[in-house]
């Protein structure tokens, strides 16, 4: 997964990145863990669990991250099940370098 597209812009210095799952499985997926690391040349700002969680994800929590300002994995770790065919997203934001 990756959380942002590259784009050669000028003049944006920050962007947000989603990180979309989605359980093409036909049982409920449990001990779910969503690992994301910041691009090339930008750092990390904040991650977010999703404001909603879908039906029988019990729990969201940003379970690893770097430091505002370095670059790394960010990680996600969910609570229940992710329902057959359900989706979720989670969300963080980096600076454009650096």
């Amino acid at each position: 997964m990756t959380g942002l597209q590259s784009y050669s812009v000028r003049g944006i210095t920050s962007q947000s990145g989603e990180s979309p799952v989605t359980n093409n499985g036909a049982q409920p997926a449990s001990a779910l863990v969503i690992n994301d690391a910041t691009a090339a040349f930008t750092t990390f700002v904040s991650a977010a669990c999703p404001a909603t969680l879908p039906a029988g994800v019990t729990s969201c929590t940003v379970s690893a991250q770097p430091a505002v300002g370095a670059s790394g994995q960010v990680q996600w770790t969910f609570g229940g099940a992710l329902g057959a065919s359900a989706s979720l997203a989670v969300t963080y934001q980096v600076k454009i370098g650096g």
